[in-house]
């Protein structure tokens, strides 16, 4: 059985554990508020954006569009995001088993990685 000591020293371990996740938390908040405001503020221009292509877009014949032509794929780009630091849980391996298997597909001579976090990009570079 734990002495009262050990009863005491678990309870103020969990009373720290709190304050520093409640802590996160708060900043968590804090930057959720901040990317919502952002987000908020660019809603006129992507509504304006939206309205011009609208506008454009009957005027335009498909037909001629060379990017909207049918053709073989010889090469495939592909822009990998990762996490930077920790507490991302298996996001970074679930990235990688995906980005794995889409290399095996096509063959990594005919792919080209971009990566986007320092995490993923060590380690597809050490694969490839």
């Amino acid at each position: 059985m734990a002495s009262l000591k050990d009863i005491r020293d678990r309870i103020k371990s969990v009373k720290s554990i709190q304050k520093v996740t409640s802590a996160m938390k708060m900043v968590s908040a804090a930057k959720v508020r901040k990317a919502q405001e952002k987000m908020e503020q660019a809603r006129p221009y992507t509504s304006a954006l939206e309205d011009v292509i609208h506008h454009i877009l009957p005027d335009i014949d498909r037909t001629d569009l060379d990017l909207l032509a049918m053709r073989e794929i010889k090469r495939k780009a592909y822009v990998v995001v990762s996490a930077d630091r920790g507490l991302a849980g298996a996001f970074n391996s679930n990235i990688l088993k995906i980005a794995e298997k889409e290399i095996a597909e096509f063959g990594k001579e005919n792919v080209d990685l971009f990566c986007i976090g320092k995490k993923l990009e060590i380690i597809l570079k050490e694969k490839l």
